[in-house]
């Protein structure tokens, strides 16, 4: 299971924005520019707020490993694989059907499969959205802040 935390910055409805900070672990992995850019700031998640976290409140947010070793497979081999069965469908077209250049036909079918790859991966991000996989869940609320109450000051009275 795949644990982080987070404090809630705002909610709005039944969702809460959460500001991930970045882990230790995020130094030493080699895809961290690819949640966090290259500044500093911390990410910005939005999830259900299914715990009903109140601003400020410190919560834990998970995802399953299998999803989550899943989703990267299908994310970064899939369009690696799908080029390379492209191409190797064009060449193959090329050499046995129409006598034509097979690299070229090669370049083609990779360039064809790999946009068909991403066109699938992205209706199938929409289809997941939908259905609520691969989303973190809010698991536990680890610190909470008391609700905010009416601190007005009022001016001291003239003493003279």
């Amino acid at each position: 299971m795949a644990i982080e935390q987070g404090v809630v910055e705002q909610v709005l409805g039944t969702q809460a924005y959460l500001r991930m900070e970045r882990s230790p672990a995020c130094s030493s992995c080699g895809s961290r520019h690819m949640c966090y850019g290259d500044s500093s700031e911390d990410l910005l998640v939005e999830i259900d707020n299914t715990l009903k976290a109140k601003v400020g409140d410190r919560v834990e947010i998970s995802m399953p490993t299998g999803s989550l070793l899943r989703l990267s497979v299908l994310v970064y081999c899939g369009p690696i694989l799908a080029m390379i069965a492209g191409a190797f469908a064009g060449q193959t077209w090329a050499e046995s059907l129409i006598s034509a250049e097979p690299t070229l036909a090669s370049v083609i079918g990779g360039v064809t499969a790999l946009t068909v790859a991403f066109i699938g991966l992205k209706r199938y991000d929409r289809a997941a959205r939908e259905k609520g996989r691969y989303v973190p869940k809010m698991t536990r609320i680890l610190i909470s802040r008391p609700a905010a109450t009416d601190c007005s000051l009022t001016q001291p009275a003239d003493s003279r």
